[in-house]
């Protein structure tokens, strides 16, 4: 059976410093990945919160031409009752 993740900073029973594996898997060897996959999370983070900075200005753009449109298509319907009227 695979061995159940422990949150950050819990080690398990059998932890590295205690059972190193193969060559190349003890802590001083995972120790610079885990920074790289922070470093890539904070990254990713940084991403999400730009887009849906991105994603609430285009929201605001959008709701801007949706009331242009409906007052253009007012403005056309109120044009067409007068010209009908001629």
């Amino acid at each position: 059976m695979a061995a159940r993740a422990q949150p950050l900073g819990v080690e398990s029973a059998g932890s590295l410093d205690q059972a190193p594996g193969p060559k190349g898997t003890g802590v001083g060897s995972l120790e610079p990945q885990i920074e790289v996959l922070i470093n890539r999370i904070n990254e990713v983070q940084q991403a999400k919160k730009k887009a849906s900075e991105e994603l609430g200005e285009a929201q605001t753009v959008w709701d801007a031409l949706q009331k242009e449109l409906n007052s253009l298509h007012e403005e056309k319907a109120r044009l067409k009752d007068i010209l009908s009227k001629k």
